[in-house]
């Protein structure tokens, strides 16, 4: 079993935490809504028996100049240097998730279309613009 990190990048003010929450209920995901021991919130969303995803929202300092190493050299330098909040889905089953990718697209499209965001997939350094 190998895990994989996704992101969605955008501007803050876009959308919470609550807001990815309600956006993936609407799409049928189960969701349940956690507290971390470090105070931080998680949520765990599936679709059915499909994989399972951890979405976690990140404002911290780091995360525009991250943003910014992302789109070095790519059409969205600009863009992407405006991107200082993110959701980190970390995806318990990679494997599971790429054979069943229905679940891992529809939870990329209704993050994305949530922030007008950027998606980023760590495993394979694909970046996809906003639609």
């Amino acid at each position: 079993m190998e895990t994989g990190t996704l992101l969605i990048l955008f501007e803050s003010g876009k959308a919470t935490l609550d807001d990815a929450a309600d956006a993936l209920q609407q799409r049928s995901f189960g969701v349940e809504k956690r507290t971390l021991e470090t105070g931080g919130n998680v949520l765990t969303a599936r679709y059915g028996d499909g994989p399972v995803f951890h979405v976690c929202f990140n404002d911290a300092a780091h995360v525009v100049e991250e943003s910014r190493e992302i789109g070095e050299g790519s059409d969205f330098t600009e863009p992407l240097g405006r991107c200082n909040v993110r959701f980190e889905v970390i995806i318990e089953d990679l494997d599971q998730a790429i054979d069943e990718m229905n679940s891992l697209i529809e939870l990329q499209l209704t993050l994305q279309s949530l922030t007008s965001g950027f998606i980023y997939n760590c495993w394979n350094g694909e970046l996809s613009e906003p639609e």
